[in-house]
């Protein structure tokens, strides 16, 4: 709070993402606001704005208004606020006067589509749309309002430079100009009170794909290098395999072949790129399977039409959608057929759904609602079921819409199946909560086996694993984040009058490694 006497926070610890409170000095927390995702205090601490859980749908969040103890919550109900949005940022102008908010709307059907910025005056007034150059598809700008109640710092992703960097933003203009361009990655802006000092983080995650072997020795580096590697899918039909790349600046889906490998470590080469797509640039590549011939591959791509699954051949060729539907779609998984794929869907006014579509049909088939949001299915060899999360454990639902039973009451991070179908192998988080546990369990009776009790410290990162896939007889190819994080700090000595002058200083004032653009 802006007087010092509580300190607001997120926290699960009530089993659901909430708001809390406690007072500097230690003592119990309270809940401020239950299911609250994100929140902003107004300056004179009576009026929090949150996005919380809509009570009216199983996906998707809403913003509210309260006091600033949490009472008298009532729902925004302005366009275009007035849909659930997938992801939100909020802040209050150093004044007060404004609330400045980011929606992501992107695949919840009705919601605003796209990314967006609103303003609004108060909980009463009208939400207006700013900043029209920076809608479209990107990740969660995170944003801090400068003292002139007009200028914003906010993160990047899309400028001409890779990475994340950070921008000045003019709320009444549109204009935007670069403030830092490093071989870093700058986010999480946050200014002073007085105005006179800006603290960033810059930081550095690097995805490697790693060999989680299957005899239990310690998980070793795979490929490596200073880009990001991640999402492996090995091909059950050859000594060939898929994984995500950004060497190119953008995310790309490359193929690396094993066979005849040479001293330089085998042949690679891009398959799926931006210039496969028209009318809309890829953001985001994810959730890599091959098909049981090894000739196709199924994938996650975020781009203006949302998260969709799409087709590729190995072969080359123009990538097809799956289905024609614009829901969110993610974790894809082919029949041993061959004929169908099963993915996670999310909807508005739907729960998360486990779905099966034939290759080339229009009607998908829903097999089991209530997955946890963001699973990754896997089919088993012998096509009877699909493997997935629950919010209940780890399931295998009958690929025919028939029974349904838990193999693991646990919260698995990455599951796969081994050679055929009587075993489970996966990572899941050891005891202490600080480590990777990997496990395998029997399919017909549940009962686990600890491989490997501890295979390394989980980084501290949003997605830590990502991809998980059977390496012949070996173990299983992931893919793991290596984080750096430092935060800066740019002084300047007093706060001018005008903005101009203060950026003007922020920037002779940047760091070391920093660059004009």
């Amino acid at each position: 709070s802006h007087d010092g006497s509580r300190l607001f926070f997120h926290s699960l610890a009530g089993g659901k993402d909430s708001l809390w409170s406690v007072s500097p000095a230690g003592g119990a927390a309270d809940v401020v606001i239950e299911g609250a995702t994100r929140a902003a205090l107004s300056p004179d601490d009576r009026t929090l704005a949150v996005f919380r859980e809509d009570a009216d749908t199983s996906v998707g969040m809403s913003l509210w208004f309260a006091s600033g103890t949490g009472r008298d919550a009532k729902k925004f109900t302005r366009p275009p606020l007035d849909r659930v949005v997938s992801d939100a940022l909020l802040r209050y102008s150093p004044d007060g006067s404004k609330l400045l908010v980011w929606v992501n709307g992107y695949g919840w059907g009705g919601a605003p589509q796209g990314t967006q910025f609103v303003m609004i005056a108060n909980p009463d007034s009208a939400a207006t749309s700013v900043l029209p150059s920076l809608s479209g598809p990107r990740t969660p700008p995170l944003f801090t309002w400068l003292p002139d109640n007009r200028h914003i710092v906010l993160v990047r992703n899309d400028g001409p430079t890779v990475g994340s960097h950070l921008w000045i933003g003019d709320v009444d203009s549109d204009r935007t100009q670069p403030l830092t361009v490093t071989n870093s990655n700058e986010s999480s802006p946050a200014v002073a009170p007085d105005g006179r000092r800006l603290a960033f983080t810059s930081e550095a995650t690097d995805f490697d794909l790693v060999l989680v072997p299957r005899d239990g020795s310690p998980m070793r580096t795979f490929l490596s290098s200073t880009r990001n590697e991640l999402d492996p899918a090995w091909s059950p039909t050859g000594a060939q395999y898929a994984f995500v790349s950004d060497r190119s600046g953008s995310q790309e889906i490359w193929v690396r072949s094993e066979e005849g490998a040479s001293e330089r470590g085998g042949f690679e080469r891009p398959l799926v790129t931006d210039a496969d797509f028209s009318g809309s640039r890829t953001m985001v590549l994810g959730s890599l399977a091959f098909s049981s011939d090894g000739r196709r591959l199924a994938y996650q791509r975020f781009a203006n039409g949302g998260y969709r699954i799409w087709l590729s051949t190995l072969a080359g060729g123009t990538p097809v959608p799956l289905t024609p539907g614009d829901s969110y779609e993610d974790g894809p998984t082919w029949s041993p057929d061959g004929e169908w794929v099963a993915y996670i869907n999310g909807s508005k006014n739907a729960a998360w759904s486990l779905n099966k579509i034939r290759v080339g049909g229009a009607s998908p088939i829903v097999l089991m609602t209530g997955i946890s949001p963001f699973a990754r299915p896997q089919w088993s060899p012998d096509g009877r079921w699909v493997l997935c999360q629950t919010p209940d454990g780890l399931k295998l639902i009958a690929a025919d819409g028939g029974e349904t039973r838990t193999l693991s009451g646990a919260d698995w991070m990455a599951y796969a199946w081994g050679a055929d179908e009587t075993k489970v192998y996966g990572l899941k988080t050891a005891d202490d909560l600080h480590h990777f546990t990997f496990a395998s369990i029997d399919a017909a009776t549940g009962r686990e086996a600890v491989i490997n009790a501890n295979l390394g410290t989980i980084p501290q990162a949003n997605q830590p694993i990502r991809g998980f896939s059977r390496l012949r007889d070996e173990g299983f190819l992931t893919s793991i984040a290596r984080v750096r994080s430092d935060i800066w700090l740019i002084e300047g000595s007093v706060l001018p009058p005008s903005s101009t002058q203060w950026l003007t200083r922020l920037w002779n004032a940047s760091p070391p490694g920093s660059g004009r653009p």
